[in-house]
């Protein structure tokens, strides 16, 4: 995405708005991977 010269309190912002959205996905990676986990028990997949 675009990185504009808009100073460093909006990147400040921005970085720590990815960090957030960062937890979330790995939050969300995490329950995928224990829900494809347990459906793999009762039908595999491979």
């Amino acid at each position: 995405m675009g990185e504009g010269d808009s100073g460093s309190e909006q990147s400040g912002r921005r970085s720590a708005a990815v960090t957030g959205l960062d937890q979330v996905v790995n939050n969300i990676n995490q329950t995928i991977h224990s829900v494809i986990e347990k459906k793999e028990t009762f039908c595999p997949l491979r």
